[in-house]
């Protein structure tokens, strides 16, 4: 998890420069293995999704479960986190936000690649900002994790040569905006703005964007 591995940010291979409508988790694994390390492990950083996927299989692995079971029995439960869940963009999912992004005529259309199928095991998560709440809560005052778990968490990771990885890695801000719920679905377009997260409370009738810049 200190994305040290050396394997690139690349999880899903493209044909003719295009994803396709759907993988499945062994067509991501073999994908994986065929890449190239950047650097040898443990010599460099960079941020890499396949580290993520490769944890993933390791959680199923390990625990006998499937991840979405895993973070159901684990997390989401006893957190009572009811309005989070592994998301398939095939399912209808009540109350679920649509990604938008500006297209080059500056019309507002769907985020089309927010609707590939990544398989069972490596869709995105979605979630209310209520139920982020309670995440960042039991996160913040050690209700999820052992106490040697959250000082592992915390211990800057150190290369071989001896360099911590903190040091290496990109500073970024968070800018948290609160906007009306009927505001959804405008586009958000700033200068320097990386990344652009909505959640949508509709019955306070109002929305949350988180940014990174």
């Amino acid at each position: 998890m200190s994305h040290t591995s050396g394997l690139s940010d690349e999880v899903s291979e493209k044909i003719n420069d295009r994803v396709l409508i759907e993988y499945t988790t062994e067509e991501l694994f073999a994908h994986i293995k065929k890449q190239t390390l950047e650097f040898e492990t443990g010599e460099g950083w960079v941020y890499s999704d396949a580290n993520f996927f490769l944890l993933q299989l390791i959680v199923e692995k390990v625990s006998g479960m499937s991840y979405s079971e895993f973070l159901k029995t684990k997390m989401l439960e006893p957190l009572e986190m009811t309005h989070t869940a592994t998301i398939n963009p095939f399912k209808v999912i009540n109350e679920k936000a649509t990604a938008y992004w500006k297209s080059e005529d500056k019309s507002v259309i769907v985020n089309t690649y927010r609707y590939v199928d990544f398989g069972p095991l490596y869709n995105d998560i979605g979630t209310s900002v209520l139920d982020f709440a309670k995440w960042d809560n039991a996160i913040t005052y050690n209700k999820l994790l052992k106490q040697s778990s959250y000082d592992l968490m915390w211990t800057p990771f150190i290369l071989n040569d001896g360099r911590q990885v903190s040091n290496l890695v990109d500073n970024h801000t968070l800018l948290l905006l609160i906007i009306p719920t009927d505001m959804v679905g405008y586009y958000i377009n700033s200068e320097g703005i990386k990344e652009c997260i909505m959640l949508v409370i509709q019955a306070l009738q109002f929305s949350v964007c988180m940014m990174t810049a």
